[in-house]
């Protein structure tokens, strides 16, 4: 006769609480006094750049160093509002959305407890926390590096078209976002200028040559990288 058992009850994930607390500490932190914080120069410069016209942002940006890519996004953004909580959660946001990140960062490289750590660093960082409550481009920038990292990872894992597509794509929009992109070729020294494209074409010879240990190659040439269990 069959001995029928009743399964086993599944213990509860307190990982997953853990991460719960710190993304919602990270968030009240970063949402605490965003009305009253002073307006800083850069974030009134930011808001006056992005609230016009996509032909005049370009034209303004062009004549500075100031990365591009942030002014359109907080152009749109404007459609939601232009009270002063309504513009900075843009960054909050990204601020926020890096929490979880760093978390599955820490994960991949050394376990799920620096995994955990790492979240809630970054979640309690001051550094970060201000910068998550800037009208400015900067935690951005830190979640889409993040991103990008991420995906790469994902690439030494298997040789996914998707994840070479997304990477590629996100080192555009990471360079655009937290880089000198549009530069004024007359008011900037020539020194300025031949370090701004060293720095690009080296990215992106880097960037390539990355990719020659990670994608199959036909002489069966060993990859040296080894890939991430």
């Amino acid at each position: 006769m069959k001995n029928y058992s009743l399964p086993k009850r599944k213990s509860l994930n307190y990982r997953f609480f853990i991460l719960a607390g710190i993304l919602l500490a990270g968030t009240i932190l970063r949402f605490f006094h965003l009305s009253i914080l002073d307006v800083g120069n850069d974030e009134i410069y930011n808001i006056v750049i992005s609230s016009l016209s996509l032909p005049k942002i370009y034209y303004a940006v062009s004549k500075e160093i100031h990365p591009s890519l942030w002014y359109y996004i907080l152009h749109f953004w404007m459609y939601f509002g232009k009270n002063l909580i309504i513009l900075r959660t843009l960054s909050v946001l990204f601020g926020i959305l890096s929490i979880p990140l760093f978390y599955f960062l820490g994960k991949k490289f050394y376990g799920e407890k620096v995994g955990i750590l790492s979240a809630l660093f970054l979640s309690l960082s001051p550094f970060h926390i201000y910068y998550s409550q800037e009208i400015r481009m900067y935690s951005s920038g830190l979640f889409l590096a993040g991103l990008q990292l991420w995906i790469f990872l994902r690439i030494l894992e298997s040789n996914n078209k998707y994840n070479i597509a997304g990477f590629i794509i996100l080192t555009a929009f990471w360079r655009n976002c937290f880089s000198f992109d549009h530069v004024d070729t007359k008011k900037v020294s020539r020194t300025n200028k031949e370090l701004d494209n060293f720095s690009i074409y080296y990215f992106y010879s880097l960037f390539a040559r990355n990719l020659y240990f990670v994608l199959p190659n036909d002489h069966g040439a060993q990859i040296w990288i080894k890939r991430i269990n």
